[in-house]
């Protein structure tokens, strides 16, 4: 991918993890994993770790996320020009 590329899909990602409805699902879909892991006998192993390797699989999905948006900022940073003599100092407010 190039930077901008990663840079439009970071943003992308940022809105997306952040809008309402999206936290919405995250929440249900967990609560609705866990709800599930939950309901199986003590001797459906098997479904467990199906119910958990899901959860899991879902958790990577939302860290690939948050790695698309650490790679993003880092590439906005990195091209972020250094300050010029010219710039006005930064002042602390004093009150």
């Amino acid at each position: 991918m190039t930077d901008d590329e990663i840079i439009s899909l970071g943003d992308y990602c940022v809105s997306l993890r952040e809008h309402p409805h999206f936290v919405t699902l995250i929440r249900q879909f967990e609560l609705q994993t866990v709800t599930h892991f939950m309901s199986t006998e003590a001797h459906e192993q098997k479904k467990r770790e199906g119910i958990y390797a899901s959860l899991s699989g879902f958790r990577d999905f939302l860290g690939q996320m948050n790695a698309i948006v650490d790679a993003a900022a880092n590439i906005v940073a990195k091209n972020k020009p250094a300050p010029s003599e010219f710039d006005a100092p930064i002042q602390d407010e004093i009150d």
